[in-house]
């Protein structure tokens, strides 16, 4: 089939959802034709896959996105597309009207809830109003519902949407990018002899980063020779500088880097967190299947959507808000080098049966295929 995929952002920025999009419809592309619509492109190669670039005006962004996003979907379903699919509210409510206009159906991808989502970053009022408008326009629209947890599925469910439009598929990671590297402290030049925990991600407030430095006194007290890697740039980057000052000396913050360099600050890391605030919704981050896909051992937030780590053995749940607790999960981790190696392995494994980017286009796949003969027995 032929597939416009709608992900209107600056592909130049490594934004976690700009990685999902293109992990997905590289992958996708293996069992359809595919045209990705994005605002500005990155530069790398996509093989088999169309780029079309709205390379919207900077001022006033969000209207611009609008207007240019109707004019490129319709130019595109003018020269010939059978499905829409888009991953974001604003994005899911143009694709649904023009698609109703010309009877091309919408796949609608949901990542979280609008409102929870909004609550937990701070939003105003009125564009928490408007993205839960859109949302709803979003979901009316698709001719299907793919949500990225199980949780969000249940919300939708309660929400009146049938359970039979909504398919759950969880998020992924690329395991021939995201391995094992070795000599990752040297290569880096760090201390291969101190141990290091870490996180590499965008810094978000929801991310759950001074629950990792708080976590640290306590490590320390038990293993002096630690030090917390934080790799990323984002909001929070002003902010961390002057809450590590007493501890500047164990703490090292890299700024961004590429996202074919991520795999080497992972594993650089002796043990890597994911201290999450919680969410109702749940989470499928790509940072814990690349962490597990590195061979890492993940400390994480005993929320939804991280109990495989207890169920593959490849980490360890803790109250994130309990310092003490993330202390001394950090510390049995850093004690036992067979333990870390064999929840490495074990998180990798998992990855590879379980959360490969191939096997999600395959399910997405399936759900496309399933959609297109649902419609042409009608």
């Amino acid at each position: 089939m032929r597939i416009c995929y709608i992900h209107t952002a600056d592909f130049r920025k490594h934004k976690g959802s700009s990685i999902h999009a293109k992990e997905l419809v590289k992958h996708l592309s293996t069992f359809h034709t595919i045209t990705l619509l994005v605002d500005r492109w990155d530069g790398s190669p996509l093989e088999g896959v169309r780029i079309v670039e709205m390379k919207c005006p900077q001022l006033c962004n969000v209207v611009w996105r609008v207007l240019y996003s109707i004019v490129y979907v319709t130019s595109i379903l003018l020269s010939g597309s059978d499905l829409l699919y888009a991953k974001s509210p604003i994005e899911g409510s143009i694709a649904g009207f023009v698609g109703y206009l010309f009877r091309i159906p919408l796949i609608y991808e949901v990542n979280g809830l609008i409102e929870e989502e909004a609550r937990m970053k701070g939003e105003g009022k009125f564009r928490v109003l408007t993205s839960s408008i859109l949302e709803k326009c979003a979901i009316n629209y698709a001719h299907h519902l793919i949500s990225v947890t199980p949780w969000i599925k249940e919300t939708l469910i309660s929400r009146r949407v049938p359970d039979a439009k909504v398919t759950v598929i969880e998020n992924g990671a690329d395991p021939n990018l995201f391995q094992p590297v070795d000599h990752g402290k040297e290569r880096l030049h760090l201390d291969p002899k101190t141990f290091h925990v870490g996180y590499v991600g965008t810094l978000k407030e929801w991310q759950g980063l001074d629950h990792v430095l708080a976590a640290l006194p306590f490590i320390l007290e038990e293993m002096p020779e630690t030090k917390v890697l934080i790799v990323g740039g984002g909001e929070l980057m002003d902010k961390l500088r002057q809450s590590i000052k007493d501890v500047h000396s164990y703490v090292t913050l890299t700024g961004e880097v590429s996202h074919e360099e991520v795999p080497l600050y992972i594993s650089a890391c002796d043990v890597c967190m994911l201290l999450k605030k919680p969410l109702s919704s749940g989470y499928s981050p790509l940072k814990l299947y690349e962490y597990l896909a590195c061979e890492r051992p993940v400390i994480a937030s005993r929320v939804k959507g991280f109990e495989c780590l207890e169920r593959e053995k490849a980490g360890i749940l803790v109250d994130q808000n309990n310092p003490q607790e993330v202390a001394v999960a950090a510390v049995t981790l850093l004690r036992d080098e067979n333990l870390r190696k064999t929840m490495g392995k074990n998180g990798r494994a998992f990855v590879l049966n379980a959360h490969t980017w191939e096997k999600v286009a395959q399910e997405v796949s399936e759900v496309v295929v399933a959609l297109d003969i649902k419609r042409k027995a009608r």
